[in-house]
């Protein structure tokens, strides 16, 4: 699942960037495979970037546990990077500048 977040600019004038809020453009993310089995290692793909920058990325866990990383685009603006999580569901935010992206995945247990 995909959530693109985005902030439209709410300033009502366009002069020289003083008190205009951010505007976010969206880029996108996905985690496969997902479901991802627990203690398993998938991957985390983004599209949408600055190009060859580093694009940082949170992953919190669906008990309030966080964790935090980072990758490199490449020429095109995707990225590809291994990432775990906890079991449940849990959400990826990935970022560069105003550029923003939100997806989740499921971990689960084998039964």
């Amino acid at each position: 699942m995909i959530h693109i977040i985005r902030q439209p600019n709410l300033s009502g004038h366009r002069g020289g960037g003083h008190g205009k809020p951010p505007h976010w453009i969206m880029g996108s993310c996905s985690v496969t495979p997902n479901p991802l089995q627990q203690w398993a290692v998938g991957t985390l793909s983004g599209s949408g970037f600055p190009i060859n920058s580093t694009v940082s990325f949170t992953i919190q866990s669906p008990t309030g546990g966080l964790a935090v990383g980072g990758d490199n685009t490449d020429a095109q603006g995707n990225f590809e990077t291994q990432i775990q999580g906890w079991v449940g569901t849990n959400l990826v935010t990935v970022f560069k500048d105003n550029v923003i992206a939100t997806c989740s995945f499921e971990v689960v247990v084998d039964i």
